[in-house]
């Protein structure tokens, strides 16, 4: 399985991602000081961090794990694109934290153009919120942007506990 990240972009609004791809870049290279090394796709080189299409990875040997790769165009109403950080949230690569950052931003700069799930748990999230915020001063509301949403539930013994819940993302009619 491993530690993923989704996205889906609305395919109608192509022109518009390509528009505002190059701002969320400008942010994104203001946040490079404070993010982990990166590496090219392949693990090695520089990233690609210039429009059409930006792509990036840990340094290989050890830091590289699956190619982050945006936007990604496929026909139907959403396009579908992923990005696995490592094997299991307890081995994910360093350059999860540039991920997150990255999608975070594309959701600010793109707002329903967008949607965003991951395996990732809002406590990860946060992480990458507070580098946006704090480097950016950029506002940063995870529930509303990620559409998470905390559940109280109880067990049988009383205890009550907080469960997160991804909004699932409706791509019938793709």
């Amino acid at each position: 399985m491993g530690h993923t990240h989704y996205w889906y972009l609305r395919t109608t609004g192509r022109e518009a991602v390509e528009k505002r791809l190059g701002t969320i870049l400008e942010d994104f290279a203001r946040l490079l000081p404070h993010l982990p090394p990166l590496a090219g796709p392949d693990g090695t080189g520089g990233p690609v961090l210039y429009p059409p299409q930006i792509a990036f990875n840990g340094p290989a040997p050890d830091g590289d794990y699956e190619s982050f790769r945006f936007p990604r165009w496929e026909e139907g109403k959403w396009s579908f694109g992923a990005c696995k950080t490592g094997p299991d949230r307890e081995s994910k690569r360093p350059y999860d934290l540039a991920v997150r950052t990255f999608l975070l931003l594309a959701k600010l700069h793109l707002g329903d153009l967008i949607r965003v799930a991951s395996d990732a748990p809002l406590r990860d999230w946060a992480e990458a919120a507070l580098l946006v915020e704090s480097v950016l001063a950029l506002p940063v509301d995870l529930y509303g942007l990620l559409e998470v949403r905390l559940l109280e539930v109880e067990d049988a013994r009383g205890r009550r506990f907080l469960l997160e819940r991804w909004k699932e993302v409706q791509t019938v009619g793709k």
